[in-house]
């Protein structure tokens, strides 16, 4: 007599995913077990249909990979990745294994992780699925990779990936960045001589090409009017921004030699009167102001007819047209990426050490809000002034050792003597999220030390990082892992650092402005294509670079850890 377990399986193998749920549900009937139940569950909920039962004394990693299922077709990625079993695959038959790979991968992507979302799922091409179900998975991993770190894909990617070659190709082709026009074209027909069997050739292949025909080469700007604080106690920052912009401009032979770029100074009272006069001029595109509140009133001039790439990012309720963006160094992005950075390291018990300024209460906000998108709780949080008591006092009551001393010395008062005792620090605590400029972490991490909990995994932000090599000094920040801009931790575009090296001698944070402005000038001619995918992004020299559906640009940060007093990258 066949097995029925091989016949069930034997089906999958077919194709036949409604016949192996079927052979599956009659198997759980007749063994009068949950196990088979929950397969034919599975696959029932892969195909779309509903499913019912009580399977709680089944399998609980196969219980848990369908919980994870359920969670993602109710559109909470978070949950699903709580769910999804931390075991992994062991037990699992080959389409179970790819169903837990789509599974996981599409949580990842839709909280943020898209490095992890595309190595798992180009791994589930490898394992059978629905034929409904290609079409889905194509579109994820594409997301996934234009998401995610570019050059990053090319280590991370498993050899045993069977498209992966072929995604990174496709990647380089039409991925960010990607210039249209017959140069796209016959790139692509390249590709597809290359990949004659590739899945993105039943649909995505066609859908890029009709991309390209509908962003044609000559809807690039020919005259961009840049507005600036010239002059002022913003002259400075304003021409850090001013010489990236230029330098990026003239490096870029294809853009540079058909957009003007002409400066205008600028202060908000003036901003009206500027911006008419750069529109009468022949201005096709705007890039600026800087100033908070220009860049408000900029967005409630209802009137522009042009694009506006704003500097800064404004706090207002007013509602912007479909062409204005705002990109700054917002240092809300960075607590962002250190939460993404720590869920995706499996932390799951944060602390949180700001500075007592309105700068530590934005940041604090910031990051318990993405904590708790992400699914996650924050145990607790303590600002710090600057001095060295203070510092002491904020790490015990980060750790609770501050009610410890309280309770020993409620004991002390009730005996009328002194009492003998060790503070007792929490020991539920995994990582500590901080943010805190060199003069401070310096001070803070030896009272870690202190009071025992330095081996806790802390996450600072670029304010920790100079940007000048001070080994002797940085030794006292060894361990720290912060994020900061690619062009400061010497990453990216080796050309553009070596005319800045040679033509700007600039203090670290004129470094980072001068960054900035360069990614500026690259935003010009793909913020359109960034915000209709907001899963694509831009390599930038400020991070990863990509947009949210009213236009505000976002960074992914590089990583580096402060080892032997000198900041390593991270992958």
């Amino acid at each position: 007599m066949e097995d029925p377990v091989a016949r069930a399986e034997a089906k999958l193998a077919e194709g036949d995913f409604t016949g192996a749920a079927d052979a599956f549900s009659r198997m759980g009937v007749a063994a009068d077990g949950q196990r088979w139940q929950l397969q034919a569950a599975l696959i029932r909920a892969d195909l779309g249909e509903a499913v019912a039962g009580q399977f709680e004394a089944a399998d609980p990693a196969l219980l848990g990979l369908l919980r994870g299922q359920q969670a993602l077709q109710a559109d909470d990625p978070a949950k699903a990745l709580r769910a999804l079993p931390a075991s992994g695959t062991k037990n699992f038959n080959a389409y179970a294994r790819g169903l837990y790979l789509r599974t996981l991968g599409a949580a990842q992507l839709g909280t943020g992780d898209a490095d992890s979302a595309a190595v798992n799922l180009t791994l589930a091409e490898r394992y059978p699925l629905p034929t409904k179900r290609r079409t889905s998975l194509t579109y994820a991993i594409w997301q996934a990779l234009n998401g995610a770190h570019t050059e990053a894909l090319k280590t991370t990617l498993k050899p045993d990936a069977p498209h992966a070659a072929g995604w990174l190709a496709l990647l380089e082709v039409a991925g960010p960045g990607a210039r249209h026009g017959t140069a796209f074209t016959t790139a692509l027909t390249d590709w597809q001589s290359r990949f004659p069997t590739h899945p993105a050739h039943l649909l995505l292949v066609d859908e890029l090409l009709e991309q390209a025909e509908e962003a044609p080469h000559s809807t690039a700007p020919r005259r961009i009017a840049l507005l600036l604080p010239f002059e002022g106690k913003l002259g400075r920052v304003a021409r850090a921004i001013q010489d990236g912009f230029l330098a990026a401009r003239f490096q870029d032979l294809t853009n540079g030699e058909q957009a003007k770029v002409v400066c205008y100074a600028t202060t908000p009272a003036t901003l009206p009167a500027v911006v008419e006069r750069a529109l009468q001029e022949g201005a096709d595109f705007i890039v600026g102001p800087l100033e908070k509140s220009a860049v408000e009133a900029l967005r409630a001039q209802a009137a522009l007819k042009v694009p506006v790439l704003a500097l800064n990012a404004s706090e207002g309720k007013v509602t912007a047209g479909p062409d204005f963006y705002q990109f700054g160094l917002r240092p809300e992005d960075e607590v962002i990426d250190a939460a993404d950075r720590a869920w995706r390291e499996n932390r799951r018990r944060p602390v949180v050490l700001v500075p007592n300024t309105d700068l530590g209460t934005r940041l604090l906000g910031a990051f318990e809000a993405r904590w708790q998108a992400l699914g996650g709780e924050v145990l607790g949080s303590a600002r710090f002034n600057r001095n060295v008591g203070s510092y002491g006092e904020s790490v015990k009551r980060l750790f609770g050792l501050s009610e410890s001393q309280t309770r020993a010395s409620a004991l002390q008062r009730l005996l009328g003597r002194a009492v003998a005792f060790d503070m007792q620090t929490r020991d539920d605590v995994d990582a500590v999220i901080m943010a805190a400029e060199p003069v401070d972490a310096r001070q803070i991490l030896p009272q870690f030390r202190y009071f025992g909990t330095d081996a806790v995994a802390i996450y600072a932000t670029s304010l920790i990082h100079e940007g000048t090599a001070n080994a002797r000094a940085d030794k006292d920040l060894d361990g720290v892992m912060f994020g900061d801009t690619p062009w400061t931790l010497a990453q990216g575009d080796a050309a553009l650092h070596a005319a800045a090296r040679k033509y700007w001698k600039m203090p670290p944070a004129e470094q980072r402005l001068f960054a900035f402005g360069a990614d500026a000038w690259r935003l010009v001619g793909q913020l359109r294509q960034l915000r209709g995918n907001p899963a694509q992004s831009l390599s930038g020299l400020t991070g990863e670079l990509w947009s949210d559906e009213q236009g505000m640009i976002h960074r992914r940060l590089a990583w580096a850890q402060f080892s032997g007093g000198q900041a390593r990258l991270l992958p």
